[in-house]
């Protein structure tokens, strides 16, 4: 219908509400695109995280973590519900692993900042053929030393920090030696020292690094 088909009580509705627009262009700041967009997730289904930043992080490195996380053996180690299947989950995955595993050591307190900021700066320079190749090996051993994926007991879903902590401190002990010991993994994710990095409010810098250099170092022991 147009604007003059509308019954007159409709229209007044119309006339008398004012509409507020704000305008995101191309020079927007990143970082102001994701806070007002968030803002903005309050009604119906509330969107995950990464669902917003990829909405708004738009680029190649977008495209690359999408790729990536339908490797086959990301998605064997890498265990999820339903619901975090289809809340873009599997590519906040992949960044955490690519965020951590350069950066763990400047990470501070909020994951949800470091990840976009990580994002915004590799939508500008996705990352080295190295670094890919580094996430394509890990998840290639993992899946071999894994074959129940990365998870703890009887529970078949993947906790994000354990999966920080196992993936990137698999890289890391991978990149100073290629031929690490098989079968000493599922002894350290099931080690009390690990739970206790592990459990609870564990986004501390001191945690965060605690437990990547954890799985670092017992790997290569």
């Amino acid at each position: 219908m147009t604007f003059d088909a509308l019954p007159k009580a409709v229209q007044l509705n119309f006339q008398l509400r004012p509409v507020r627009v704000t305008t995101l262009n191309d020079k927007s700041d990143f970082s102001v695109r994701y806070d007002f967009f968030e803002r903005l997730n309050t009604g119906g289904v509330k969107l995950h995280a990464q669902e917003i930043r990829n909405c708004v992080f738009r680029g190649e490195f977008r495209d690359l973590l999408k790729e990536l996380s339908t490797d086959k053996n990301f998605l064997s180690v890498v265990k999820l519900s339903d619901n975090e299947q289809r809340s873009a989950i599997y590519e906040e995955c992949v960044l955490r692993f690519f965020s951590f595993l350069e950066e763990y050591e400047t990470f501070d307190h909020s994951v949800v900042e470091f990840l976009n900021n990580y994002m915004i700066k590799k939508n500008r320079n996705i990352p080295r053929l190295e670094l890919i190749a580094s996430f394509r090996n890990t998840m290639a051993w993992l899946a071999e030393e894994l074959p129940g994926g990365i998870a703890r007991g009887n529970r078949s879903i993947t906790p994000l920090n354990l999966f920080e902590a196992v993936s990137v401190g698999t890289a890391l002990a991978l990149k100073e030696d290629k031929r690490l010991n098989k079968g000493r993994l599922k002894k350290i994710m099931d080690s009390e020292e690990l739970r206790k990095l592990t459990t609870g409010a564990t986004n501390s810098k001191k945690l965060v690094s605690g437990r990547i250099l954890y799985v670092y170092d017992n790997l290569r022991k």
